[in-house]
């Protein structure tokens, strides 16, 4: 298998305030978490799906997420741990024994990205080690100390991380340590390759590409999946 996805969905939505993770729950009658994986079931150039889930939650994934919808892709799923950089270490080590060239880290609770950024992503990784989309910022960016406004940051330069990340997995492996990521702990894996001096390609995402922790995010997304429907039919 050449490429790999990854789907982190081992986190517990405290934030989201709900009876389940809130990578299961639905939007416009499908959950977060099988949406993300049939993005990458449709895309050819991903050869494989291994799904990161809590412990108490791998059989819940088995039977309600890979068997329900039939996705043919999914190799496994193997259980995560408290923070993101434990599930994707114990998911590196898992693919140590089938050593694909790429791996596309994807978080669960995005359930929707662009039709092309995966085709863009593995076509940056022809020429380097680590690629990721980013979004533009559109609000201004204030400092504050104490309260006060001390400065406003040009954001001509910022971009938001989003998923997926696509890394070359021999580089992954090397950087990816027990000790590296219990130094930084990292937010998302880019950061491992920075610390490292590797350099990091990034993409701009056409599509959209929310990351569901709020309500009202999920209320976005499902307008948003709703508006699209709507569009198809006519």
């Amino acid at each position: 298998m050449k490429t790999i996805a990854v789907i982190a969905a081992a986190g517990s939505g405290k934030r989201f305030k709900g009876p389940l993770p809130k990578q299961f729950v639905k939007a416009d009658g499908m959950e977060l978490i099988a949406r993300a994986v049939s993005g990458f079931e449709k895309e050819k150039s991903v050869g494989g799906i291994l799904i990161v889930a809590a412990p108490d939650f791998i059989r819940f994934v088995e039977r309600n997420i890979a068997a329900k919808y039939g996705f043919k892709k999914v190799i496994g799923v193997i259980p995560g741990g408290r923070e993101r950089w434990q599930s994707v270490y114990n998911a590196v080590n898992y693919l140590k024994e089938i050593r694909p060239d790429n791996v596309l880290i994807h978080d669960a609770a995005r359930p929707v990205f662009g039709k092309t950024l995966v085709k863009r992503i593995l076509a940056g990784l022809r020429r380097y080690p680590a690629v990721i989309p980013v979004a533009k910022i559109s609000a201004t960016v204030k400092t504050i100390r104490g309260g006060i406004i001390k400065g406003t940051i040009d954001r001509g330069s910022l971009r938001t991380a989003l998923t997926p990340q696509g890394f070359k997995f021999a580089r992954l492996e090397k950087f990816y340590t027990a000790a590296a990521v219990k130094r930084h702990k990292p937010t998302d894996e880019a950061l491992i390759f920075e610390k490292s001096k590797a350099k990091v390609m990034a993409v701009e995402e056409e599509g959209f590409n929310i990351k569901v922790t709020t309500r009202q995010d999920l209320e976005i997304v499902e307008a948003l999946l709703k508006a699209r429907k709507r569009r198809g039919k006519k």
